[in-house]
């Protein structure tokens, strides 16, 4: 009913209000930080790169997923902060190791000029820009692909890498990702924990891994939770995987 609607909508933007006090809280007590998780490469098992997931660590110590309080960042106007924190403590967290982090960019995050200079300043002062990659999550819809491609160009000439996020669901164009010019492919974990049982799913992780090749793209498997499919998307020629079965993400980098 549109009463229960309106009382559902209530809720939410208490849940959002009560959020955005805990996030600005923990902001400035410094308990907002990355977890990182493994990103494995199939030919030699071995962990080279990781994925930078952000995380809110509560007063009672108990560790907060994003799922909760990246709303609440972003109608709270924290989200650049939020933002700025990842980018800060993950860079640091590589620059004297040789790992690659990849970091997650909203479509906000790349028409945020403060961001990007933030992104050039700790990439010259550490001298890694080939070991940054940002991810960008294709399901958004990045409407303005001249934007996108302009804050694109923008990083490379850092040597950083751009890798597009949940690629083969919604609204994945590969048009698009030519035109994007990245240079890795993650394809998305609903696809992949199909792979087992469903045949098109199969048959689109083939074409995704063929297409990679032909322009010197790299692919990575998100969600591998398993030997079985770790074993199946390897035999397929995907290069990189990431998931439970391979690790969780870990408040320090494993080198």
């Amino acid at each position: 009913s549109d009463l229960q609607k309106t009382a559902d909508i209530t809720k939410q933007q208490q849940q959002n209000i009560l959020w955005a006090q805990k996030l600005r809280k923990a902001l400035s007590e410094h308990r907002v930080q990355p977890f990182y998780q493994a990103i494995v490469s199939n030919k030699t098992g071995k962990t080279t790169k990781v994925e930078a997931l952000v995380r809110l660590i509560d007063e009672d110590n108990s560790v907060v997923s994003p799922f909760f309080f990246l709303d609440a960042a972003k109608k709270s106007h924290q989200y650049e902060k939020l933002t700025h924190t990842v980018l800060m403590q993950s860079i640091k967290a590589i620059a004297h190791n040789n790992m690659t982090v990849s970091i997650n960019f909203t479509v906000e995050n790349t028409q945020n000029t403060k961001t990007l200079t933030l992104l050039k300043d700790l990439v010259t002062v550490h001298n890694c820009g080939d070991r940054v990659i940002i991810e960008l999550t294709e399901s958004e819809g990045i409407e303005n692909y001249q934007q996108a491609t302009n804050f694109i160009n923008n990083i490379k000439q850092l040597g950083c890498k751009v890798a597009i996020d949940d690629f083969g669901t919604g609204y994945s164009n590969f048009m698009h990702i030519v035109s994007l010019n990245a240079d890795i492919l993650k394809i998305d974990g609903s696809i992949i924990q199909a792979i087992l049982t469903d045949s098109n799913a199969e048959m689109i992780v083939k074409t995704i891994v063929n297409f990679a090749k032909q322009l010197g793209m790299e692919t990575v498997a998100e969600f591998v939770d398993s030997q079985q499919i770790l074993a199946k998307v390897t035999e397929i020629g995907v290069d990189y995987s990431q998931g439970y079965y391979l690790g969780k993400p870990e408040p320090k980098v494993a080198v």
